[in-house]
């Protein structure tokens, strides 16, 4: 069975039936450039890391299959020039908008906003981890089955307009930023595999040519309806 995500044709050797269930939508044709593997090694590996976030954790073997593929996928993908970020994306008008921020925030908030005020021109791409594919001349967001707690996202792919560093704020407000004004919260926000030299480096690689050639916004918002006809207004230009 082959599936195609952000471009890349795979096959999945997986031990639970999780996976080929929520990788379902992404099913291609195409022959695959590689057969992911997942061990029980792997899937202790997340164990053990999902453990350093929160020693109270306790997750199944199958959920955590999905997050071992999510990893071992990132890091073909970064082959491809595409990368795995941690934000909400949306698309109005064939153009893409990514909100990011710490978790418990208020992205997913703030992008379900924007779908109430416009309606059927919104597509969420992905709520939680898009991938982002660098082209020479544009960068694309792309859909994933990694798509959030409501599992809300679609398997397109979507020109970049603009990156959205979100903070919680009592008024919105607003305003343009350079890569160097957030460098903390956009690097956070990327998956950077630093278990080979070559892998940091080219995911560091990626981040530097996708925060220097997107427009980058700062918004506080209190998450109002207001906030998100500021944020459109401003970053769309409409």
């Amino acid at each position: 069975m082959a599936y195609r995500i952000a471009g890349y044709v795979f096959d999945v050797k997986a031990r639970y039936e999780t996976v080929p269930r929520i990788l379902e939508s992404y099913r291609d044709d195409g022959i695959p450039e590689v057969t992911i593997e997942i061990t029980q090694d792997d899937i202790e590996h997340e164990r053990d890391l999902s453990k350093k976030i929160d020693p109270d954790s306790e997750h199944t073997d199958r959920y955590l299959e999905s997050l071992a593929l999510l990893r071992k996928l990132s890091i073909c993908l970064l082959s491809k020039n595409t990368i795995l970020m941690h934000g909400s994306a949306v698309a109005v008008d064939g153009e893409a908008y990514i909100f990011t921020a710490e978790s418990g925030t208020g992205k997913s908030t703030h992008a379900r906003l924007w779908r109430e005020n416009l309606d059927k021109r919104v597509i969420m791409v992905n709520d939680d981890k898009p991938f982002l594919r660098v082209e020479e001349d544009r960068i694309v967001v792309c859909g994933s089955p990694w798509n959030g707690k409501h599992g809300l996202g679609e398997n397109i792919e979507v020109p970049l307009r603009a990156i959205c560093v979100l903070e919680q704020a009592k008024e919105n407000h607003i305003e343009r930023i350079d890569f160097t004004d957030a460098i903390p919260v956009l690097m956070q926000q990327i998956y950077i595999p630093t278990q080979e030299a070559y892998t940091a480096e080219k995911a560091l690689e990626l981040a530097d040519r996708i925060y220097s050639g997107v427009d980058l916004f700062r918004l506080g918002a209190n998450m109002e309806p207001e906030a998100a006809k500021l944020s459109y207004g401003t970053m769309s230009g409409r």
